[in-house]
């Protein structure tokens, strides 16, 4: 009640089951920038969906319900709120985007394997691009101990074992969200 949808008829009769949404689920108090009053709307709309077993279209109705959250922090100069709202945006999809995790757990791995490449004996000589895989690969061992807490790694460099912390932190953090934002997934 009291949801404008653009152009869309509400009664008591309208069922959303089969209605098209499109690419991006947006209602008209969004586009119009009042972010406050968008978020009961998707609230209910994702209570709704989810009621009735269509919980793929309830999760894009959670992340309009959390962009309008975000939104609403920035335009009120709630700066902290903002940013780790945004965080949780492009890391996990506001928890509705598992392959997120994935591809940010990726990157933060393989940028650590070539901070590492040169506390495993990385050199460019005669042996070329055979020893530069060879260290790679090592660098991936070395930050994956690290990235999975397991540590245990020889220590190679007065660097390498802080630069293990920090990526202890981040895979402690990345794991965690995975775990939260899978199991979410699929207990629906």
């Amino acid at each position: 009640e009291g949801v404008r949808l653009y152009g869309a008829t509400i009664t008591d009769t309208t069922k959303l089951r089969r209605v098209l949404w499109g690419e991006k689920m947006t209602l008209g108090d969004e586009m119009d920038k009042q972010w406050g009053e968008a978020l009961d709307p998707y609230r209910d709309l994702k209570l709704w969906h989810q009621e009735h077993g269509l919980y793929d279209i309830a999760g894009e109705f959670h992340i309009r319900e959390w962009e309008c959250r975000r939104k609403l922090a920035v335009m009120e100069k709630r700066w902290a709120d903002a940013i780790i709202r945004y965080f949780y945006k492009i890391v996990a999809g506001y928890g509705e985007k598992p392959k997120y995790v994935i591809w940010w757990s990726i990157a933060i791995l393989l940028a650590f394997s070539l901070l590492y490449m040169p506390y495993t004996g990385f050199q460019l000589n005669a042996d070329g691009l055979s020893r530069m895989f060879f260290n790679l690969w090592n660098g991936v061992y070395v930050s994956s101990a690290y990235f999975s807490g397991l540590g245990g790694v020889q220590k190679t460099n007065f660097l390498s074992p802080y630069l293990g912390v920090i990526e202890s932190f981040f895979g402690f953090v990345l794991l965690s969200l995975f775990l939260v934002t899978f199991t979410r997934k699929m207990i629906r």
